[in-house]
């Protein structure tokens, strides 16, 4: 089965996994309702050139941040930056 790209995103789907859109111009496909209501709003605002510029290149979702490292937190520059020491081995948060 051949494979088809999402009208935002450019990503290729099977037919089946993407959702249909009829306008009065043309039939369009979205992977997620995100790429869907980005197509719209950027139309409605008339920056339809934004995927002239995006060519034959396609856009990627977005991925989860990764949990930022907590090692960080023990450094002498961290507890020098953001605590005062009150002996004992005890800081003070400022």
């Amino acid at each position: 089965m051949d494979k088809i790209p999402c009208a935002h995103c450019q990503l290729l789907y099977s037919p089946h996994a993407l959702k249909a859109v009829q306008t009065p111009e043309q039939n369009l496909y979205f992977c997620c309702a995100g790429c869907e209501s980005v197509y719209f709003l950027l139309h409605s605002l008339e920056l339809e050139n934004f995927y002239e510029k995006l060519g034959n290149k396609t856009l990627e979702p977005i991925t989860s941040p990764k949990a930022p490292l907590k090692t960080h937190y023990d450094t002498p520059q961290f507890l020098q930056a953001f605590s005062t020491p009150l002996g004992g081995g005890c800081w003070r948060w400022l």
